[in-house]
């Protein structure tokens, strides 16, 4: 009956987003009643090593909700490759929201378009949204958006959804916080933003959300002006329901702040003439693009922890026990890194293409078996000839290619290496080849430096396991923003940042 499309990422966008996403996304879901009824959130440009923005609250939301819940994700990648250069967003609620359409449910008549801090409530407290507008004739909806102070909603259950709705219905009236604001013409309400209702077919037929204002401000009232001309009303839902808003300004955000850039008024409300966008038809919402979908289910931590089970087939019978020397001395045991080098990959890309550097063959075959079990599907390239028997070998990759840096360059979506381990008694060997290998490893960081210059370059991760040694840190540091993890995880890892001018 109704798909519901949200957006955002994986950060803090104003004043305690988890809590008043997760009360949103659970009421919304509680008002949720058809078979076909959908959320579909699109995950903007969440950094690559991150998990979306759903996955990273799951735990707070209900089954209800994370049944119907459908992730959709659009990387950096994306968003540099097409829009970077023309915004100084990160999140973009034109493209977010069209590619949310692209992947909807065609089964659903209706779209709700509205943000992850609204809470709704019919006025029949025995119907659902889906049976409100079960029979509303075809036209475009608007709602009045009240205000609901954060001392009120962060007091709440998030996940008691029933409950949140009885209480913003009670304590909108009680506590004289219903107000309607009127605009006129085209746009009801102000703030129209939160909800939009309109038909599916009729969202395909004009070109979606128009993708060429990506500064801010100003969508809403462009997309009820379009749908203003094509039926030559606005009309009100505010006899069937309520909406109130999650209110999050404690913060200044970055769509709040002073001074900032956002679409002109004139431009994308006061000029429009028609309500499609022929300069996008073909292109609109991604078309071109295959996006990840993911789902919200029981069975992803038993995944996860299957996946570390078969890495880790032995219990370890008591700590590791080592001497923290200052020097290359201290072993990197397989297992131990494995668990920490899975939570890293995790969140990537399953096509990824590795570039591989390193002597180590204990620690190539223990990247290779982590990357296998978390499902990775995309090429491992060893940059450099010198070990390629030996880790095919080792690996039983018996297809490992080799390449060159600057075909690395070219190929690989992210960079793991393997710093050695000195072996006490005759350490040369492994010294001249932890040497050879920082020379390689910096050559790629200045080759990485020189396309993060270019706006649409997509930055790619550098991974180095065992890389937590004095020598390895310093190098990390000059190039990326390196983090000082704790020694016992191994492994350093960052992105490479611009050239600083001298």
């Amino acid at each position: 009956m109704i798909s519901v499309i949200l957006y955002g990422r994986n950060d803090s966008h104003g004043y305690n987003l988890h809590k008043r996403a997760a009360i949103s996304l659970n009421c919304i879901a509680e008002a949720l009643t058809d078979k076909e009824d959908e959320i579909l959130f699109v995950d903007y440009n969440t950094p690559d090593d991150f998990i979306t923005f759903p996955e990273a609250i799951a735990d707070t939301l209900t089954d209800r909700c994370k049944s119907m819940l459908r992730i959709i994700r659009v990387r950096p990648g994306h968003h540099n490759k097409y829009f970077k250069t023309s915004t100084d967003l990160v999140a973009l609620e034109p493209v977010s929201r069209n590619v949310a359409f692209r992947a909807s449910n065609p089964n659903n008549r209706w779209m709700l378009c509205t943000n992850t801090d609204m809470v709704f409530a019919m006025h029949d407290d025995s119907k659902s949204l889906s049976e409100v507008v079960r029979d509303l004739p075809d036209g475009f909806y608007e709602l009045p958006r009240y205000e609901m102070p954060d001392l009120l909603w962060e007091g709440l259950d998030r996940k008691n959804p029933k409950e949140n709705i009885r209480l913003m219905k009670e304590w909108g009236m009680r506590y004289h916080i219903n107000e309607i604001l009127e605009r006129g013409e085209f746009a009801l309400f102000d703030a129209p933003g939160d909800f939009q209702l309109f038909l599916r077919k009729d969202i395909f037929v004009m070109d979606g959300f128009d993708e060429r204002y990506n500064l801010g401000w100003h969508m809403d009232s462009n997309l009820c002006k379009r749908f203003n001309i094509k039926y030559g009303v606005t009309l009100s839902a505010d006899k069937f329901l309520a909406g109130w808003h999650c209110n999050h300004t404690r913060t200044q955000s970055i769509a709040h702040g002073a001074g900032r850039k956002s679409n002109s008024w004139d431009d994308v409300v006061q000029q429009i003439v028609r309500p499609d966008v022929p300069e996008q038809r073909d292109t609109w919402g991604l078309v071109n693009e295959r996006l990840e979908e993911i789902r919200l289910h029981d069975k992803r931590q038993q995944n996860v922890l299957s996946a570390l089970n078969a890495l880790c087939p032995t219990t370890l019978k008591e700590p590791y026990h080592f001497q923290n020397f200052l020097g290359d001395w201290v072993p990197c045991p397989p297992e131990h890194l494995k668990p920490y080098l899975a939570d890293i990959l995790y969140p990537f890309h399953r096509a990824n293409i590795a570039g591989y550097m390193g002597y180590s063959a204990e620690q190539f075959v223990a990247f290779v078996e982590v990357w296998k079990a978390l499902g990775f599907t995309g090429k491992i390239l060893l940059i450099g000839r010198e070990q390629r028997d030996e880790f095919a070998k080792a690996s039983g990759l018996t297809d490992l290619q080799c390449v060159s840096p600057e075909e690395a360059d070219e190929q690989c979506t992210l960079f793991v290496a393997g710093y050695k381990v000195w072996n006490k008694d005759s350490y040369q060997a492994e010294k001249e080849e932890n040497e050879r290998l920082m020379k390689l490893v910096e050559y790629m960081l200045q080759l990485e430096q020189q396309r993060v210059a270019i706006p649409t370059h997509a930055p790619r991760k550098f991974i180095v396991t065992n890389g937590n040694h004095l020598e390895m840190c310093k190098l990390l540091q000059t190039y990326t923003n390196m983090q000082e993890t704790p020694f016992g995880t191994r492994i350093r890892h960052g992105y490479v940042g611009a050239k600083k001018a001298k």
